[in-house]
């Protein structure tokens, strides 16, 4: 059987009634540091996937095929070599399957509805497991990064997000970034994956379920906290991150959904974060009810309904439970967070032994505005605790990547 046979046969079981499909002939060695195979499938081919971008120097030919009347793929509709019209939307594609080593099928982003969720019976095309990625658009590029926004999943849910990764060849280390406040407020923009992409790490956020776009309920540090952890997976599954250089990054209520996840780490007994780093971040939840009662409304209950659901969420109770290496930084200033959370937070971990360490900012507010909003020290935490020697991922040698990337996310991207 021809390999083109071979693709009309997938077509029809797989993407039949979409509207056409194309066939790449692509040279493998331009894009294998960017494919995950996804093991076999029942028409007896390796069924990987090629994540990010394609570049378009590496499609050797193109093939378009149409449906008939019937729905069904016949016969290629056109062949091509460098077709401007064909490349220009091969550009576009959301996903490539490769049949064998020098020949693809592209999933056109006709296959995706218009929420960027894939329709029903393509589950054999993109895993649904947690940590998989459903949906990936190339959104910027700069000297040194490239910038995605993403849709994975998480505990059967689509879950919206960021994703920034280095041009450079080779793996690297990895921070996850955990966003602060709820639903849209304190959405991600993008930005902040830029703060650690352009240092040289791949970087990656979650909105969390139930916030701007993503399917499920908020849940204030509930079941969302998988949200975080299935980032740790989706990153060791991707071929260009060093799976054992993961670190994490939390502002406000992402410190405590990273105190979280340190948690949930240590009780799995995987130690997959090795270090962390949060700013004005919540670790007793008890009091910052005080500040905000209306966080009951998204956990669920008062503190004197249900104390435990408080007392899960509140990183003070269990400092034993945290073992990665830990910076805390928090402004004397923040009107939004009591530094007193992270005040009890060191002594806590300051009697249990952990290694930590605390900054706490005289004039700071709940940003850290004029200090770098923590990102200064916390790269230079992460390059003590991710960097092999050698490897300079300082604030100071990236300063001006991070400046001008920050800047296209807040003034010219218009994405959600």
């Amino acid at each position: 059987m021809s390999k083109e046979d071979q693709v009309t046969k997938v077509a029809n079981s797989i993407f039949k009634d979409e509207k056409d499909l194309l066939l790449l002939y692509i040279d493998y060695e331009k894009v294998k540091d960017r494919v995950r195979w996804e093991g076999k499938q029942d028409y007896g081919e390796d069924f990987p996937h090629l994540y990010g971008p394609l570049p378009l120097d590496a499609v050797v030919k193109v093939i378009e095929f149409k449906p008939d009347r019937n729905g069904n793929f016949t016969k290629p509709l056109a062949r091509g070599i460098g077709s401007s019209r064909l490349l220009g939307r091969a550009a576009l594609l959301v996903s490539i399957v490769l049949l064998v080593a020098l020949v693809a099928l592209a999933v056109d982003d006709i296959a995706l509805d218009r929420k960027g969720k894939l329709p029903q019976g393509t589950d054999d095309v993109a895993q649904t497991a947690d940590g998989s990625i459903v949906s990936m658009t190339l959104i910027h590029v700069t000297n040194s990064s490239e910038y995605y926004s993403i849709t994975y999943m998480s505990d059967g849910l689509r879950v919206n997000g960021f994703l920034g990764r280095p041009r450079a060849e080779g793996v690297h280390p990895a921070i996850i970034y955990n966003r602060g406040g709820f639903r849209e407020y304190g959405a991600l923009e993008g930005w902040e994956v830029a703060l650690f992409a352009e240092a040289g790490y791949v970087s990656v956020a979650s909105q969390y379920r139930g916030n701007a776009g993503s399917e499920g309920r908020e849940e204030f540090g509930g079941s969302d906290v998988a949200d975080v952890l299935n980032l740790v997976t989706l990153l060791k599954g991707l071929p260009y991150v060093d799976p054992d250089r993961i670190g994490m990054m939390g502002h406000s209520r992402g410190g405590m959904m990273t105190y979280l996840a340190l948690k949930q780490d240590c009780l799995a007994g995987t130690g997959d974060i090795k270090a962390a780093a949060t700013v004005g971040g919540v670790a007793d939840l008890f009091m910052h009810y005080e500040r905000k009662s209306y966080i009951a409304q998204m956990v669920g209950a008062t503190p004197k309904q249900d104390p435990e659901l408080y007392e899960s969420r509140s990183a003070i109770c269990w400092p034993e439970l945290i073992d990665a290496p830990l910076l805390i930084q928090h402004g004397e200033d923040d009107r939004q967070v009591s530094v007193e959370n992270s005040l009890e937070l060191a002594a806590a971990l300051e009697e249990a032994g952990k290694i930590y360490e605390l900054i706490v900012y005289p004039d700071g507010d709940h940003e850290l505005t004029d200090h770098y909003g923590g990102v200064h020290e916390a790269l230079a935490w992460f390059q003590r605790y991710l960097c092999n020697p050698g490897e300079d991922r300082s604030f100071e040698s990236h300063r001006g990547g991070i400046g001008r990337a920050m800047d296209w996310f807040m003034n010219s991207y218009q994405g959600g």
